[in-house]
């Protein structure tokens, strides 16, 4: 974490100098996501962040040393919380792997479009700014890769494919994932959030193997408009 000058240690009104500057910290990042969800990271500035934040330079440069720093805060947390969506859903799904995957593969769809700043800042604002962010946009879905090739072989068992197929199969569900979001937040594809989920989920169950029970495939690939 940046810092502009010694942290002050006492508390001020019962709450600890460590609190105030998490909670400062907070609102730059919620500044942060709204002004890149909806502008774009490259039409805003230091000054923006803060009058958004209601808070001062001195506060921004307290925890951060660049819009790009702040972006690449913001990022790692929508990627952090996406993934973290995903888990629980796994763990709370009741019935076998089709249930698990499907409940999934929803959670992290609905994290990134039910509010679509989220998905903007991770698939569209992040784009091209530089060779750090791009470093760090590819170190996530590389991790998010990994998360997906474990919980396969947990909710698989012995139907899971080989590790070198199921990582290409990992790797190709977080990119087919991540562009058609994408398309979805550009107004490119007509699909709702509940088809693109049904989509991706289908293609997973395909990529393993499974053949979703009593349900027709779901959903057909996104149609563009005209």
């Amino acid at each position: 974490m940046a810092s502009a000058g010694r942290v002050p240690r006492n508390p001020y009104g019962g709450v600890t100098a460590r609190t105030r500057v998490a909670s400062r910290r907070e609102r730059l990042l919620a500044a942060g996501l709204e002004l890149f969800g909806t502008r774009g990271f490259l039409r805003t500035t230091i000054d923006q962040v803060c009058a958004e934040a209601g808070l001062t330079k001195r506060y921004f440069y307290e925890s951060f040393r660049s819009c790009e720093d702040l972006l690449g805060a913001l990022m790692r947390s929508l990627w952090v919380e996406a993934a973290q969506r995903g888990m629980a859903a796994v763990e709370a799904a009741q019935g076998g792997p089709e249930s698990r995957i499907r409940q999934g593969i929803g959670a992290v769809v609905g994290y990134y479009t039910g509010d679509i700043r989220r998905g903007r800042v991770a698939f569209l604002a992040a784009v091209g700014i530089s060779d750090q962010i791009d470093a760090q946009r590819r170190e996530y879905v590389g991790v998010f890769t990994t998360l997906l090739q474990s919980y396969a072989a947990e909710l698989l068992g012995e139907q899971v494919p080989p590790e070198p197929v199921m990582r290409l199969n990992a790797g190709a569900l977080v990119g087919a994932g991540s562009e058609l979001v994408t398309e979805f937040l550009l107004g490119t594809v007509t699909i709702s959030p509940a088809g693109l989920a049904d989509y991706l989920t289908s293609l997973a169950l395909a990529m393993v193997g499974i053949r979703p029970a009593g349900i027709a495939a779901a959903a057909g690939p996104a149609k563009a408009r005209s």
